[in-house]
């Protein structure tokens, strides 16, 4: 044999044994952190994983429905947030927003909302942070009855509603 032919045998030798033993050890974990064991061998195939369940409250937990805001407070207190509303709606109707007299319809809507906030907070029947949704839903049902024409108090009976 010549030496070019003895290294090629021994190149066939050298990567032949090297596919062998490639091909013979178990396969690598490619996710697996060098150093580190292996899960197969910290659990065995027959050791069962068990997970504790949350304990369940033993009597059933009631959700409340949800409170109409509508009904909140005294009847003072949801009749001035309902007048703010209803001026609000008849001013925005009356195409009158620059004037004095504009000025003063909003400033006395504000201060009749004012009051039915405070009447509902020194009842207790809302926090500070419930009286506008309170509010709103007044504004709201005023702005609605008094497009369809049928508002609950008239807009002269909520003008005419004394404000603190």
């Amino acid at each position: 044999m010549k030496p070019l032919q003895w290294v090629g045998v021994a190149a066939i030798v050298v990567f032949g044994g090297k596919l062998i033993l490639d091909l013979t050890r178990p396969e690598r974990d490619p996710f697996a952190l060098p150093g580190a064991m292996p899960m197969s061998d910290t659990l065995g195939a027959s050791d069962p994983v068990e997970f504790p369940m949350p304990s369940l409250p033993e009597t059933p937990v009631v959700i409340p429905p949800p409170l109409d805001l509508l009904i909140v407070g005294s009847d003072a207190a949801r009749d001035d947030l309902y007048c703010s509303g209803i001026m609000f709606a008849a001013h925005r109707a009356s195409g009158d927003e620059f004037s004095a007299e504009a000025q003063a319809r909003r400033d006395r809507a504000i201060a009749l909302a004012e009051a039915g906030v405070a009447k509902l907070l020194s009842e207790g029947a809302a926090q500070t942070g419930e009286t506008g949704a309170i509010a709103d839903v007044h504004s709201t049902r005023a702005l609605d009855d008094f497009t369809a024409g049928t508002p609950r108090i008239s807009v002269e009976e909520c003008e005419a509603r004394p404000v603190p």
